[in-house]
């Protein structure tokens, strides 16, 4: 807990985006631990859904939407000139919040960084880290923002490690969830079901998924949540593959569901992300109600499942993740050891209750 001293201190979060992933979850959860702790809290962020789910007595401030669009062509350049025009708009806003010396700033997202650059507060603001920075736009953002950056505090070893070589300090602190009471009877199921808890955009790697899938008949696919704005095509291209005679009513759209639900129903999550995972919250929930968890090896999805807590397989490759659900559906024994290590490493390591206050301390302490 916060000590008396601090308890008057104001944090301001910063958000790109208006919506709701693991990022903005973790946001939210670590506003609400502070307002627990008697701080005055502020989230700017664009109107939407992440502000409309901000716990009571929290003040929001609209900023522009700030991420990069998928836009090409001539588009894509007018899509620069007006994130540009948006980061300097933003900073505009968020400039009279630097200069409080009672107020902490945490960035919770990387396209966010540059409005906090362009508000020219040196070393004003702590950056969250849920990205693994390894694309060359990437790093231009972080290099560009450097100076405003006091420090970064990563929700994985792997992703702190890509930063090893910028201006900052860099710490960690994992991602957590609430242990469930009780594991899910996996071994009730009566027709295998795997399932994938994670935005529909292309680097989650559902492509992957649905090519894997046609090597293992028998087994059904359900995919829980929702797409971002601009990438219905992207939504239309998976469901016309889903309607491929080899998959055709073996694959579910679930749209925004209740994980806890999905999970009680599946026998094994998988993580085919394409791009390395910084912190998967998915693969944590997973954990922690017992469902075994086969993911991509890289990123926070390899180090969150290290120690033989999940099956690993090469990012891209539907034929390995074919034969880790096939391994997997075909070994009780095997999905009974993975979800009992599972809950023991979130008991260990990823439990909310700890997780939570120590990230908000990492970030706000002097």
């Amino acid at each position: 807990m916060t000590c008396p001293a601090e308890a008057g201190r104001r944090i301001v979060f910063v958000s790109h985006t208006d919506a709701v992933s693991g990022a903005e979850r973790v946001l939210i959860a670590l506003a609400t631990e502070a307002l627990a702790d008697g701080r005055q809290v502020v989230v700017a962020c664009p109107t939407g859904v992440l502000s409309a789910q901000l716990p009571a007595n929290i003040r929001h401030i609209p900023i522009p939407k700030l991420g990069f669009s998928a836009a090409s062509g001539i588009d894509r350049y007018f899509a620069m000139v007006r994130l540009l025009m948006n980061w300097v708009r933003a900073a505009v806003i968020l400039r009279p919040l630097t200069t409080d010396s009672h107020t902490s700033v945490i960035v919770n997202s990387l396209f966010a960084l540059p409005a906090l650059r362009l508000t020219l507060r040196k070393r004003c603001c702590a950056w969250l880290v849920h990205d693994t920075v390894t694309m060359r736009k990437q790093r231009m953002v972080v290099r560009f923002s450097g100076p405003a950056i006091r420090r970064a505090v990563a929700v994985s070893h792997t992703t702190a490690r890509q930063l090893e070589d910028f201006d900052f300090p860099v710490l960690v602190s994992f991602n957590g969830v609430h242990l469930k009471a009780e594991p899910a009877d996996i071994a009730t199921l009566e027709r295998p079901v795997v399932g994938i808890l994670a935005k529909l955009t292309p680097w989650k790697g559902h492509r992957v998924a649905l090519e894997a899938m046609r090597l293992v008949p028998g087994v059904d696919l359900e995919m829980a949540g929702d797409h971002f704005p601009g990438e219905d095509d992207y939504v239309g291209e998976l469901r016309c593959t889903a309607n491929d005679p080899e998959l055709i009513g073996r694959v579910r759209f679930l749209g925004h569901a209740d994980s806890t639900q999905c999970l009680g129903r599946w026998t094994a999550l998988i993580s085919p992300s394409v791009g390395p995972e910084a912190g998967p919250l998915g693969i944590l929930e997973a954990m922690s109600a017992g469902v075994p968890v086969i993911a991509t090896d890289h990123g926070g999805s390899a180090e969150y499942l290290d120690g033989d807590v999940g099956l690993l397989v090469t990012p891209g490759d539907p034929k390995a993740l074919a034969e880790a659900i096939t391994s997997l559906i075909s070994e009780p024994g095997l999905r009974r050891v993975m979800a009992q290590r599972g809950r023991e490493k979130v008991a260990r390591l990823h439990d909310v209750t700890v997780t939570v206050p120590r990230m908000l301390r990492l970030l706000t302490e002097d």
